[in-house]
């Protein structure tokens, strides 16, 4: 039986070809480039100094460029 956790990491991974712990681990700029070029469309850039952000609000944003519709967040975390 597999958990929720493992789930959702499956799917990333069918999703990205990436681990969950490879993207975690990227930069914002690997990240950029890469969902840039995985997504083929631009993203948009902000012009305002880099500011620090929580660990959970980058993994929601990880969350929301792989999951656009939260189809699937919805389903396995409720949300």
């Amino acid at each position: 039986m597999t958990t929720a956790k493992q789930t959702y990491e499956k799917a990333v991974e069918q999703k990205t070809g990436l681990s969950i712990n490879q993207i975690r681990c990227m930069s914002i700029c690997e990240l950029r480039t890469y969902f840039e070029r995985k997504n083929g469309k631009p993203m948009q850039y902000s012009m305002n100094a880099p500011e620090l952000i929580s660990r959970e609000e980058i993994n929601r944003q990880i969350d929301e460029i792989l999951f656009p519709k939260k189809g699937l967040l919805a389903r396995v975390f409720g949300r």
